[in-house]
């Protein structure tokens, strides 16, 4: 303990949090826990304390950010109140001993074992143990008659569609307000841009955007004209040197374009002249441009030049670094016109979304989250916050770090509520949250790393609160925490913490691990990502082989983004390793689904020639090209569609058996479509096209993976639209929109049936919580996703509560003295982002860690692996034997 009461790194010798106290139920607490430092064993730690000190299980509140997570820490904490209810006395005293209880404290808890374990058992109103979304909707359900709507508010399953939607209102809606300059935002932005910032907008930024909307200033167009304006007046006020310029040029015979294009100054283009003197900055700042140092003049022109080059030169250099100045001022007239028509664009959005809650009673993660903020900041917080006050005395939040600034200010605007000049009052909730920065990887969801810092100060300051920390792992061998510091440690920093990264040790001493580096190739090859997985599954034999203790099962294959997934599936499924995999999504492309999804279609639209032709070229009917290509012809002629010429045809004496069938069968489904459900239809459809059959047509080896996807098919259509049985073109309607929506909010591939003993290929953020005894890192090289088009900055204030400005930027845009630091801030999170992917893939390894490449490059990670960790080549070197686990890990 150091001298304020509070713990600090400097006190935490091996850095060993102190249980007693962070699981004492009377204080407030902050712990900072590495990755497998036992974070819910903690949590479970200090509900059981709290239970066996009289807290009635009605009385805790417990948030985390997963259901499956939820349900662990509900499932740890009934095991041990049974435990210490049926165990002997002296295990039961040896667990409440580990949770720090001593002395009286320890008789006390004693004594309460058997009445905990019951009261828990047969509590009328059971522990809150759940997530965030879910402790919103049981808030919004506490709301007064006076908002009443909101006690039935629920998540929308339908985000994609939803956003259409929206875009397609906004755009009627701007089209009809001049004011909200829709035509000169797509012209400037691009319609693309401009709906990535409008569902990127929350509705927690509605007052800072009203200020900034209201905000005096010429339009987008007017702006531009007064760019436009400002750099014809700078080409006049230069004329006298382009003169000059013109004459000296005329010298250099081997660039007569020079001479010509600064003739015709001050009329020269402005694209014209930035593309002869200028290039980009190469790093995202002012200013924007900077000037040509290569092709400008070599050193024969400024010999044909003679004693003028100098001179030249120096005006050219002058020249070029004024237009640079010039172009990024004048463009910041545009930008802040077109800040203030996105900010009103903006309110427009957040009104349409919440027309659309008021209608439909559904909204989104964001909207649930507003929702309830805003109920608790209206004039019925008060009686709300009492209701919260008189049934919860112990807060506790896992993954904190994971927490965006609205979740902490519903969270601090309770707490708040106690905090007069000297502290939290004695009726105050007791707080505990425990996080680890080095394990944000959210931030694309809105999470904020920052707001841990903010929350632990605040708390430390208003809730008296401790603050602990731990950088001893339970869960990784020594050779992986040994990888670690090496990796993540600066080299001067060897021997002492870094500021993002302290040196971490390992519990399990004695527990044999290997960690290696795999051959990366040093030219490209043609299917990179393929030929890394065929080392991979290599790899993988060659391992097992030497330790035949290992599950396939207890092996993941982790990688940053789910692109090159299908790759690393092909490339075991060629070795011989069964697997699964989370790529979500990509049902609706399988080519077998595609060709259903076409019949619908043409069910609904029967003019569509497109889809009729798709369905009859493919498996499902298997008609020759030729006889399409008649039909065609013959549509073309008739100007009619295929479906009237097919029903003309069929009536000809020389129609084929095959045209006859095609028509029977397109006319039963047309008759069927009106009278069977969606998901009777399409079964329908598999079963009178003998499509089972046929499998074999999508790719021989590809048949349990086809009708894999079929039943996935099937099966998703008896959820869709919560099983109300959409009409079929409805459905057909909403594939189409959802197989445009963003990865993973579609349906996914089949799974074939592979049985539990299977590698698990899964993305980084996916694996976050899970563990494996063999975790491969594929594809470290991989680009991360392209930063482009427009962001918001957000300028947060210091406590990560109140949004006091904003501001909408592009790569292409000039920074400004407000954009520079909200920009260096933003790259910063980003690089600290994935450094935090780069641990937290790390640590989901038990005892080996495998590294791996498509391609080698320069720099990043993989190449400080190659220097710092051992190469292995399966291919050369057998893999070392290593003792298998005894008694699994604590």
């Amino acid at each position: 303990m150091c001298g304020t009461g509070h713990l600090s790194s400097a006190c935490l010798g091996e850095s060993r949090v102190n249980v007693g106290l962070v699981t004492d139920p009377s204080r407030s607490v902050v712990v900072e826990a590495c990755a497998g430092s036992g974070k819910t064993w903690l949590l479970t730690a200090r509900i059981v304390r709290s239970l066996l000190s009289g807290v009635a299980p009605s009385e805790i509140l417990a948030l985390t950010y997963t259901k499956k997570a939820a349900a662990e820490m509900l499932a740890r904490v009934r095991d041990v109140l049974e435990t210490l209810a049926m165990c002997p006395s002296e295990q039961a005293t040896a667990i409440l001993t580990s949770y720090g209880l001593q002395g009286p404290a320890l008789a006390a808890a004693m004594a309460r074992v058997d009445s905990a374990y019951e009261e828990w058992l047969l509590a009328e109103v059971p522990a809150t143990m759940g997530t965030f979304h879910s402790w919103y909707t049981q808030i919004l359900s506490y709301s007064p008659v006076a908002a009443a709507p909101l006690s039935t508010l629920r998540v929308t399953e339908q985000a994609s569609l939803l956003e259409t939607t929206l875009w397609r209102d906004f755009l009627a809606t701007a089209s009809e307000q001049p004011a909200l300059e829709l035509t000169e935002l797509l012209r400037c932005i691009g319609p693309t841009a401009l709906r990535e910032a409008l569902t990127d907008v929350s509705a927690s930024w509605e007052s800072v955007l009203r200020r900034v909307a209201a905000e005096k200033g010429p339009g987008i167009e007017e702006s531009r004209q007064a760019m436009r304006a400002a750099r014809d007046a700078f080409l006049q006020s230069r004329a006298p040197l382009a003169n000059g310029l013109r004459s000296a040029l005329e010298l250099v015979i081997d660039k007569p374009e020079w001479a010509d294009l600064f003739g015709q100054w001050p009329r020269i283009e402005h694209d014209t002249l930035t593309s002869l003197l200028l290039v980009g900055n190469g790093s995202h700042g002012r200013p924007r441009m900077r000037l040509k140092q290569s092709r400008l003049l070599n050193k024969k022109d400024l010999a044909q030049m003679g004693d003028a080059a100098d001179h030249v030169w120096a005006t050219i250099q002058m020249l070029g670094h004024e237009w640079a100045e010039c172009l990024d001022r004048s463009e910041l007239v545009l930008q802040s016109a077109i800040h203030r028509a996105l900010c009103r664009a903006a309110l427009v959005w957040i009104e349409q979304s919440n027309q659309w809650t008021r209608q439909h009673n559904e909204t989104t993660y964001d909207g649930l989250e507003q929702a309830a903020l805003g109920l608790i900041d209206s004039e019925l917080g008060p009686a709300l916050l009492g209701r919260l006050d008189c049934r919860y005395r112990q807060i506790l939040v896992d993954e904190f770090q994971d927490t965006n600034p609205v979740q902490w200010s519903i969270l601090l605007a309770w707490l708040e509520a106690h905090v007069a000049s000297g502290g939290a009052d004695a009726d105050a909730p007791r707080v505990f949250i425990v996080g680890d920065p080095k394990q944000a990887i959210y931030r694309f969801r809105g999470a904020d790393p920052l707001v841990f810092a903010a929350a632990s100060r605040w708390l430390e300051a208003n809730f008296n609160a401790v603050r602990d920390a731990t950088d001893i792992t339970r869960r990784c061998s020594p050779q992986v925490v040994d990888a670690l510091n090496r990796l993540l440690l600066p080299p001067a920093a060897a021997d002492s913490a870094s500021p993002r990264f302290r040196p971490h040790a390992c519990h399990e001493s004695n527990l044999p691990g290997w960690v290696a580096v795999l051959p990366v190739p040093e030219k490209a090859e043609s299917l990179p990502w393929q030929e890394e997985g065929e080392r991979i599954a290599q790899a993988l034999h060659a391992f097992r082989l030497s330790n035949p203790w290992l599950e396939w099962s207890e092996v993941r294959i982790l990688v940053r983004g789910r692109t090159h997934v299908r790759d690393y599936e092909r490339a075991l499924h060629r070795a011989g390793i069964p697997y699964r995999s989370d790529r979500e999504g990509g049902l609706l492309d399988q080519p077998e689904v595609e060709d259903l999804l076409c019949i619908c279609r043409w069910l609904a639209h029967p003019f569509s020639n497109a889809d009729l032709a798709q369905a009859m070229v493919s498996p499902l009917f298997g008609f020759p090209l030729a006889d399409c290509e008649a039909i065609a012809a013959r549509a073309m002629q008739a100007d009619s569609s295929w479906w009237e010429v097919l029903c003309e045809r069929v009536k000809e004496p020389q129609a084929a058996d095959a045209e006859r069938q095609l028509h029977q069968m397109l006319s039963d489904w047309r008759a069927q479509m009106s009278l069977l459900p969606v998901h009777d239809l399409l079964q329908q459809i598999i079963s009178d096209s003998n499509l089972e059959a046929r499998l074999a047509d999508y790719g021989p080896s590809q048949m349990a993976q086809t009708r894999a996807n079929l039943e996935a098919l099937l099966a998703f259509t008896l959820q869709w639209d919560g099983g109300r049985s959409p009409s079929l073109a409805r459905f057909a309607n909403d594939m189409a929109e959802l197989a445009r929506a963003r990865d993973g909010e579609g349906p996914s591939v089949g799974r074939v049936a592979q049985g539990p003993n299977c590698v698990t290929i899964q993305t980084i953020h996916s694996a976050k919580g899970l563990e494996a005894d063999l975790v491969v890192l594929a594809g470290l090289n991989d680009k991360p996703m392209n930063d482009r088009g427009l962001h918001w900055l957000l300028d947060w204030s210091e406590d990560r509560r109140s949004l006091r400005n904003l501001f909408i930027h592009s790569t292409r845009h000039a920074l400004t003295d407000f954009t520079a630091p909200l920009w260096q801030e933003r790259d910063q999170l980003i690089e600290q982002e994935d450094f935090n992917l780069f641990y937290v893939a790390c640590t989901r390894a038990r005892r080996v860690l495998l590294l791996s490449a498509a391609e080698a490059k320069k720099s990043g990670c993989m190449l400080r692996a190659q220097s710092a960790l051992p190469a292995w080549n399966p291919r050369v070197n057998q893999a070392p034997a290593l003792a298998a686990a005894q008694g699994g890990l604590a």
